[in-house]
């Protein structure tokens, strides 16, 4: 579901990274491979355990466990919740927005709509697309592959985004992370 939501701004982020010139690009292979395993544990393991459930295979029941009704809507709540936050941080990104950790010569510090209230919202939507996948699926192994898969993503890109935006925008990204909460919200400030 995060690949449609993308799919606009991905062919947006082709065009204008023909057109803009790029000071900063820290992707790099290890890069590259936590985002594989971060998308194998959002998307393709569950697919998979929904696959061997429907054809009755019978190969991940060993890691079943029984999830009441209610946890289920929970899970779904949060999946919209997710969501909508995936759509709403692409959307105020507009054409900043970049699959790679490069900023472009015409970048600017982006701080309305929801990066008023966090620095990385987008991660903070993959984040509860994990919590959800933990409620929706009754399996220890592709419950919870989400959140294992993509914790090693967090760790390494996180810091250096922060730290390509320290570089190039300076003080004004340093005030922006003193009122800011990187994936949760902070108030008040």
């Amino acid at each position: 579901m995060e690949e449609l939501i993308r799919l606009p701004y991905q062919r947006r982020q082709r065009q204008n990274s023909q057109q803009a010139s790029v000071f900063e690009d820290r992707l790099t292979r290890a890069g590259v491979l936590f985002d594989m395993v971060a998308f194998a544990g959002l998307e393709i393991i569950p697919v998979l355990y929904m696959l061997t459930t429907y054809l009755s295979t019978g190969w991940l029941d060993f890691a079943n466990v029984h999830l009441p009704i209610w946890g289920h809507w929970v899970g779904v709540a949060i999946l919209v919740f997710a969501l909508a936050l995936l759509w709403r941080a692409h959307h105020d990104l507009g054409p900043q927005w970049s699959s790679t950790l490069a900023i472009q010569s015409t970048h600017s510090l982006v701080q309305q709509g929801v990066y008023r209230y966090i620095r990385h919202p987008i991660y903070a939507a993959l984040w509860l697309t994990g919590l959800a996948q933990i409620c929706l699926l009754p399996n220890w192994l592709a419950g919870f592959a989400g959140v294992i898969c993509f914790l090693p993503l967090y760790l390494v890109r996180v810091p250096q985004e922060e730290q390509s935006l320290l570089n190039h925008f300076g003080e004004a990204y340093r005030i922006y992370r003193q009122q800011t909460g990187r994936v949760l919200p902070r108030f008040g400030h």
